[in-house]
């Protein structure tokens, strides 16, 4: 595990990134099971599903107007638009 943890950097082998990466770390079978067994019995992760981070080989933040591997182009580029049309500079706009 100690050999995982040395991939992210130092700040970041505290609270829930580290734990965010040991449950998506892999086989696509392992986290699948990992990630239904915390929604049970509401819901159920396959292993043909798409999920960020992808374990401890990918450590980079997931952001949504960029995640291409979860959504398509087009949904991540107007998913940018709306977040910083509400959100600028740091502060939430009128809805």
């Amino acid at each position: 595990m100690s050999e995982l943890l040395q991939r992210l950097g130092p700040s970041q082998r505290r609270g829930s990134k580290p734990r965010c990466h040991w449950i998506t770390h892999g086989t696509p079978e392992e986290v699948a099971s990992r990630l239904t067994a915390l929604m049970v019995p509401t819901g159920r992760v396959s292993p043909s599903d798409c999920w960020l981070p992808r374990g401890f080989d990918d450590t980079t933040e997931a952001q949504l107007h960029e995640a291409e591997t979860l959504l398509q182009p087009g949904d991540c580029l107007d998913l940018r638009k709306w977040w910083f049309k509400r959100f600028i500079g740091g502060k939430q706009g009128s809805p």
